[in-house]
C-alpha cells in the first residue's frame, strides 16, 4: 500500500506540515482499506506511517511529485495535520509521468482535480521500477528506515511459488505474448477477435487456451500460457469461475492483469477497486473497447519484465 497526498496549493509540499479537512481523508480509497484506518487511532496511524508516500499536485500545477514518508499525524475535530519528510536519493515524478501511471497507481481521473488523502492497495516501488522511473539500486541505497518502508511494501516481499496441481514451466516470459482468459462461449469470440486485432496492431501475439495444446492436461496448458505471457486479459463477464481461477494464477505469478467486463457487478468484490474496462458486447461497444484496451496494451507492452 501507499499514501497518496494531492494538493491544489502550489506551496503545499515544501516541507512544512500539510493540513487537510477531515472529510477529504481517505477519498478515492477502497471501502476495505477505509475500514482498516477510519478511526485513525494510534495503532492505525502507526501503520499509515509505515507506508511509502507520494506527494503530488493537482492538474494545472506544473510541479513534480515527490516520494516521502509520513512522520506524524495529528487529529482535530475538522482537520488533520500531516507531518512528512522527503526521501532523498529518489527521483521526482513529473506531472506527465504521473498521469501515464494513473492505471498502475489506481488514480481515478478526477483525483487530479481534488485535494485529498488516499491510501492505495498498490505496490508503489514495484510500479515505479517497472515504469523505469526508479531503480532497485536506488531503493537498496537508502538508509535503513527509508529502505524498510519500501521493502515492507515493495517487490522484495515475494512469495516462492511451487504449485502442486501443475508443473512449473521452463523458459522465460515471452515479451510479445498476451494471453486472454474468457468464458468459452460463442458470444465472447468477437471480443477475443477484437483483442487479437489490437495485439496485431502493436506487434503482439494474442492467444487463448483453446489455441494451445502442448500438454495432456488443459490446466497445465493454461498455466504455461499465463506463465509465458507478458500480461493477461481477463473477461469477468458472467462471473465465470474458470476466469476467476485463471486471474488468480496470473496475480500469483505477478503478471499484470487487464480486467474487462460487461457488468461491473461481475467483478469479484476484492478486485473491484482495481481499474477495469466496462464494455457493451455490440458493434459500437466493441469498437470503444478496442480503443481503450489498445492504449492499455501499448502501455504494458512498453514495460520491462514484470
Amino acid at each position: 500500500m501507499f499514501n497518496l497526498l494531492f494538493s491544489g496549493d502550489d506551496e503545499a509540499f515544501l516541507g512544512q506540515p500539510w493540513e487537510l479537512k477531515r472529510d477529504r481523508v481517505f477519498e478515492y480509497t477502497s471501502e476495505a482499506i477505509r475500514n482498516q484506518f477510519q478511526e485513525l487511532n494510534s495503532q492505525q496511524i502507526s501503520r499509515l506511517c509505515n507506508f511509502p508516500t507520494l506527494l503530488a499536485y493537482e492538474r494545472g500545477i506544473n510541479q513534480n511529485a515527490r516520494l516521502g514518508k509520513i512522520d506524524h499525524i495529528r487529529i482535530r475535530q475538522t482537520e488533520v495535520r500531516i507531518e512528512y519528510s522527503f526521501i532523498e536519493g529518489l527521483p521526482e515524478i513529473t506531472p506527465a509521468q504521473l498521469k501515464d501511471l494513473e492505471w498502475e497507481l489506481d488514480i481515478a481521473e478526477f483525483e487530479f482535480n481534488r485535494t485529498h488523502w488516499a491510501v492505495k492497495d498498490v505496490d508503489l516501488a514495484a510500479e515505479l521500477i517497472s515504469a523505469g522511473l526508479m531503480s532497485k539500486e536506488q531503493v537498496d541505497a537508502l538508509n535503513g528506515e527509508c529502505r524498510a518502508i519500501f521493502i515492507a511494501n515493495g517487490p522484495d516481499q515475494s512469495v516462492q511459488v511451487q504449485p502442486s496441481v501443475f508443473r512449473m514451466p521452463e523458459g522465460q516470459i515471452e515479451h510479445d505474448l498476451v494471453s486472454v482468459m474468457f468464458p468459452f462461449n460463442e458470444a465472447f469470440y468477437p471480443v477475443f477477435n477484437l483483442v487479437e486485432r489490437a495485439g496485431k496492431d502493436l506487434g503482439l501475439r494474442v492467444l487463448n487456451a483453446n489455441q494451445v495444446w502442448n500438454e495432456s492436461e488443459i490446466i497445465q496448458d493454461i498455466f504455461s500460457l499465463i506463465f509465458r505471457s507478458k500480461f493477461v486479459i481477463c473477461d469477468f463477464s458472467t462471473r465465470n469461475p474458470n476466469v476467476f481461477y485463471e486471474a488468480g494464477i496470473a496475480h500469483t505469478l505477478g503478471r499484470p492483469v487487464i480486467p474487462i467486463v460487461q457488468n461491473v457487478e461481475d467483478i469479484p468484490f476484492d478486485l473491484r477497486h482495481h481499474r477495469h474496462i466496462v464494455y457493451l458486447n455490440n458493434d459500437q461497444g466493441r469498437l470503444l473497447l478496442l480503443k481503450k484496451i489498445k492504449l492499455r496494451m501499448q502501455t504494458l507492452a512498453g514495460r520491462g519484465q514484470p
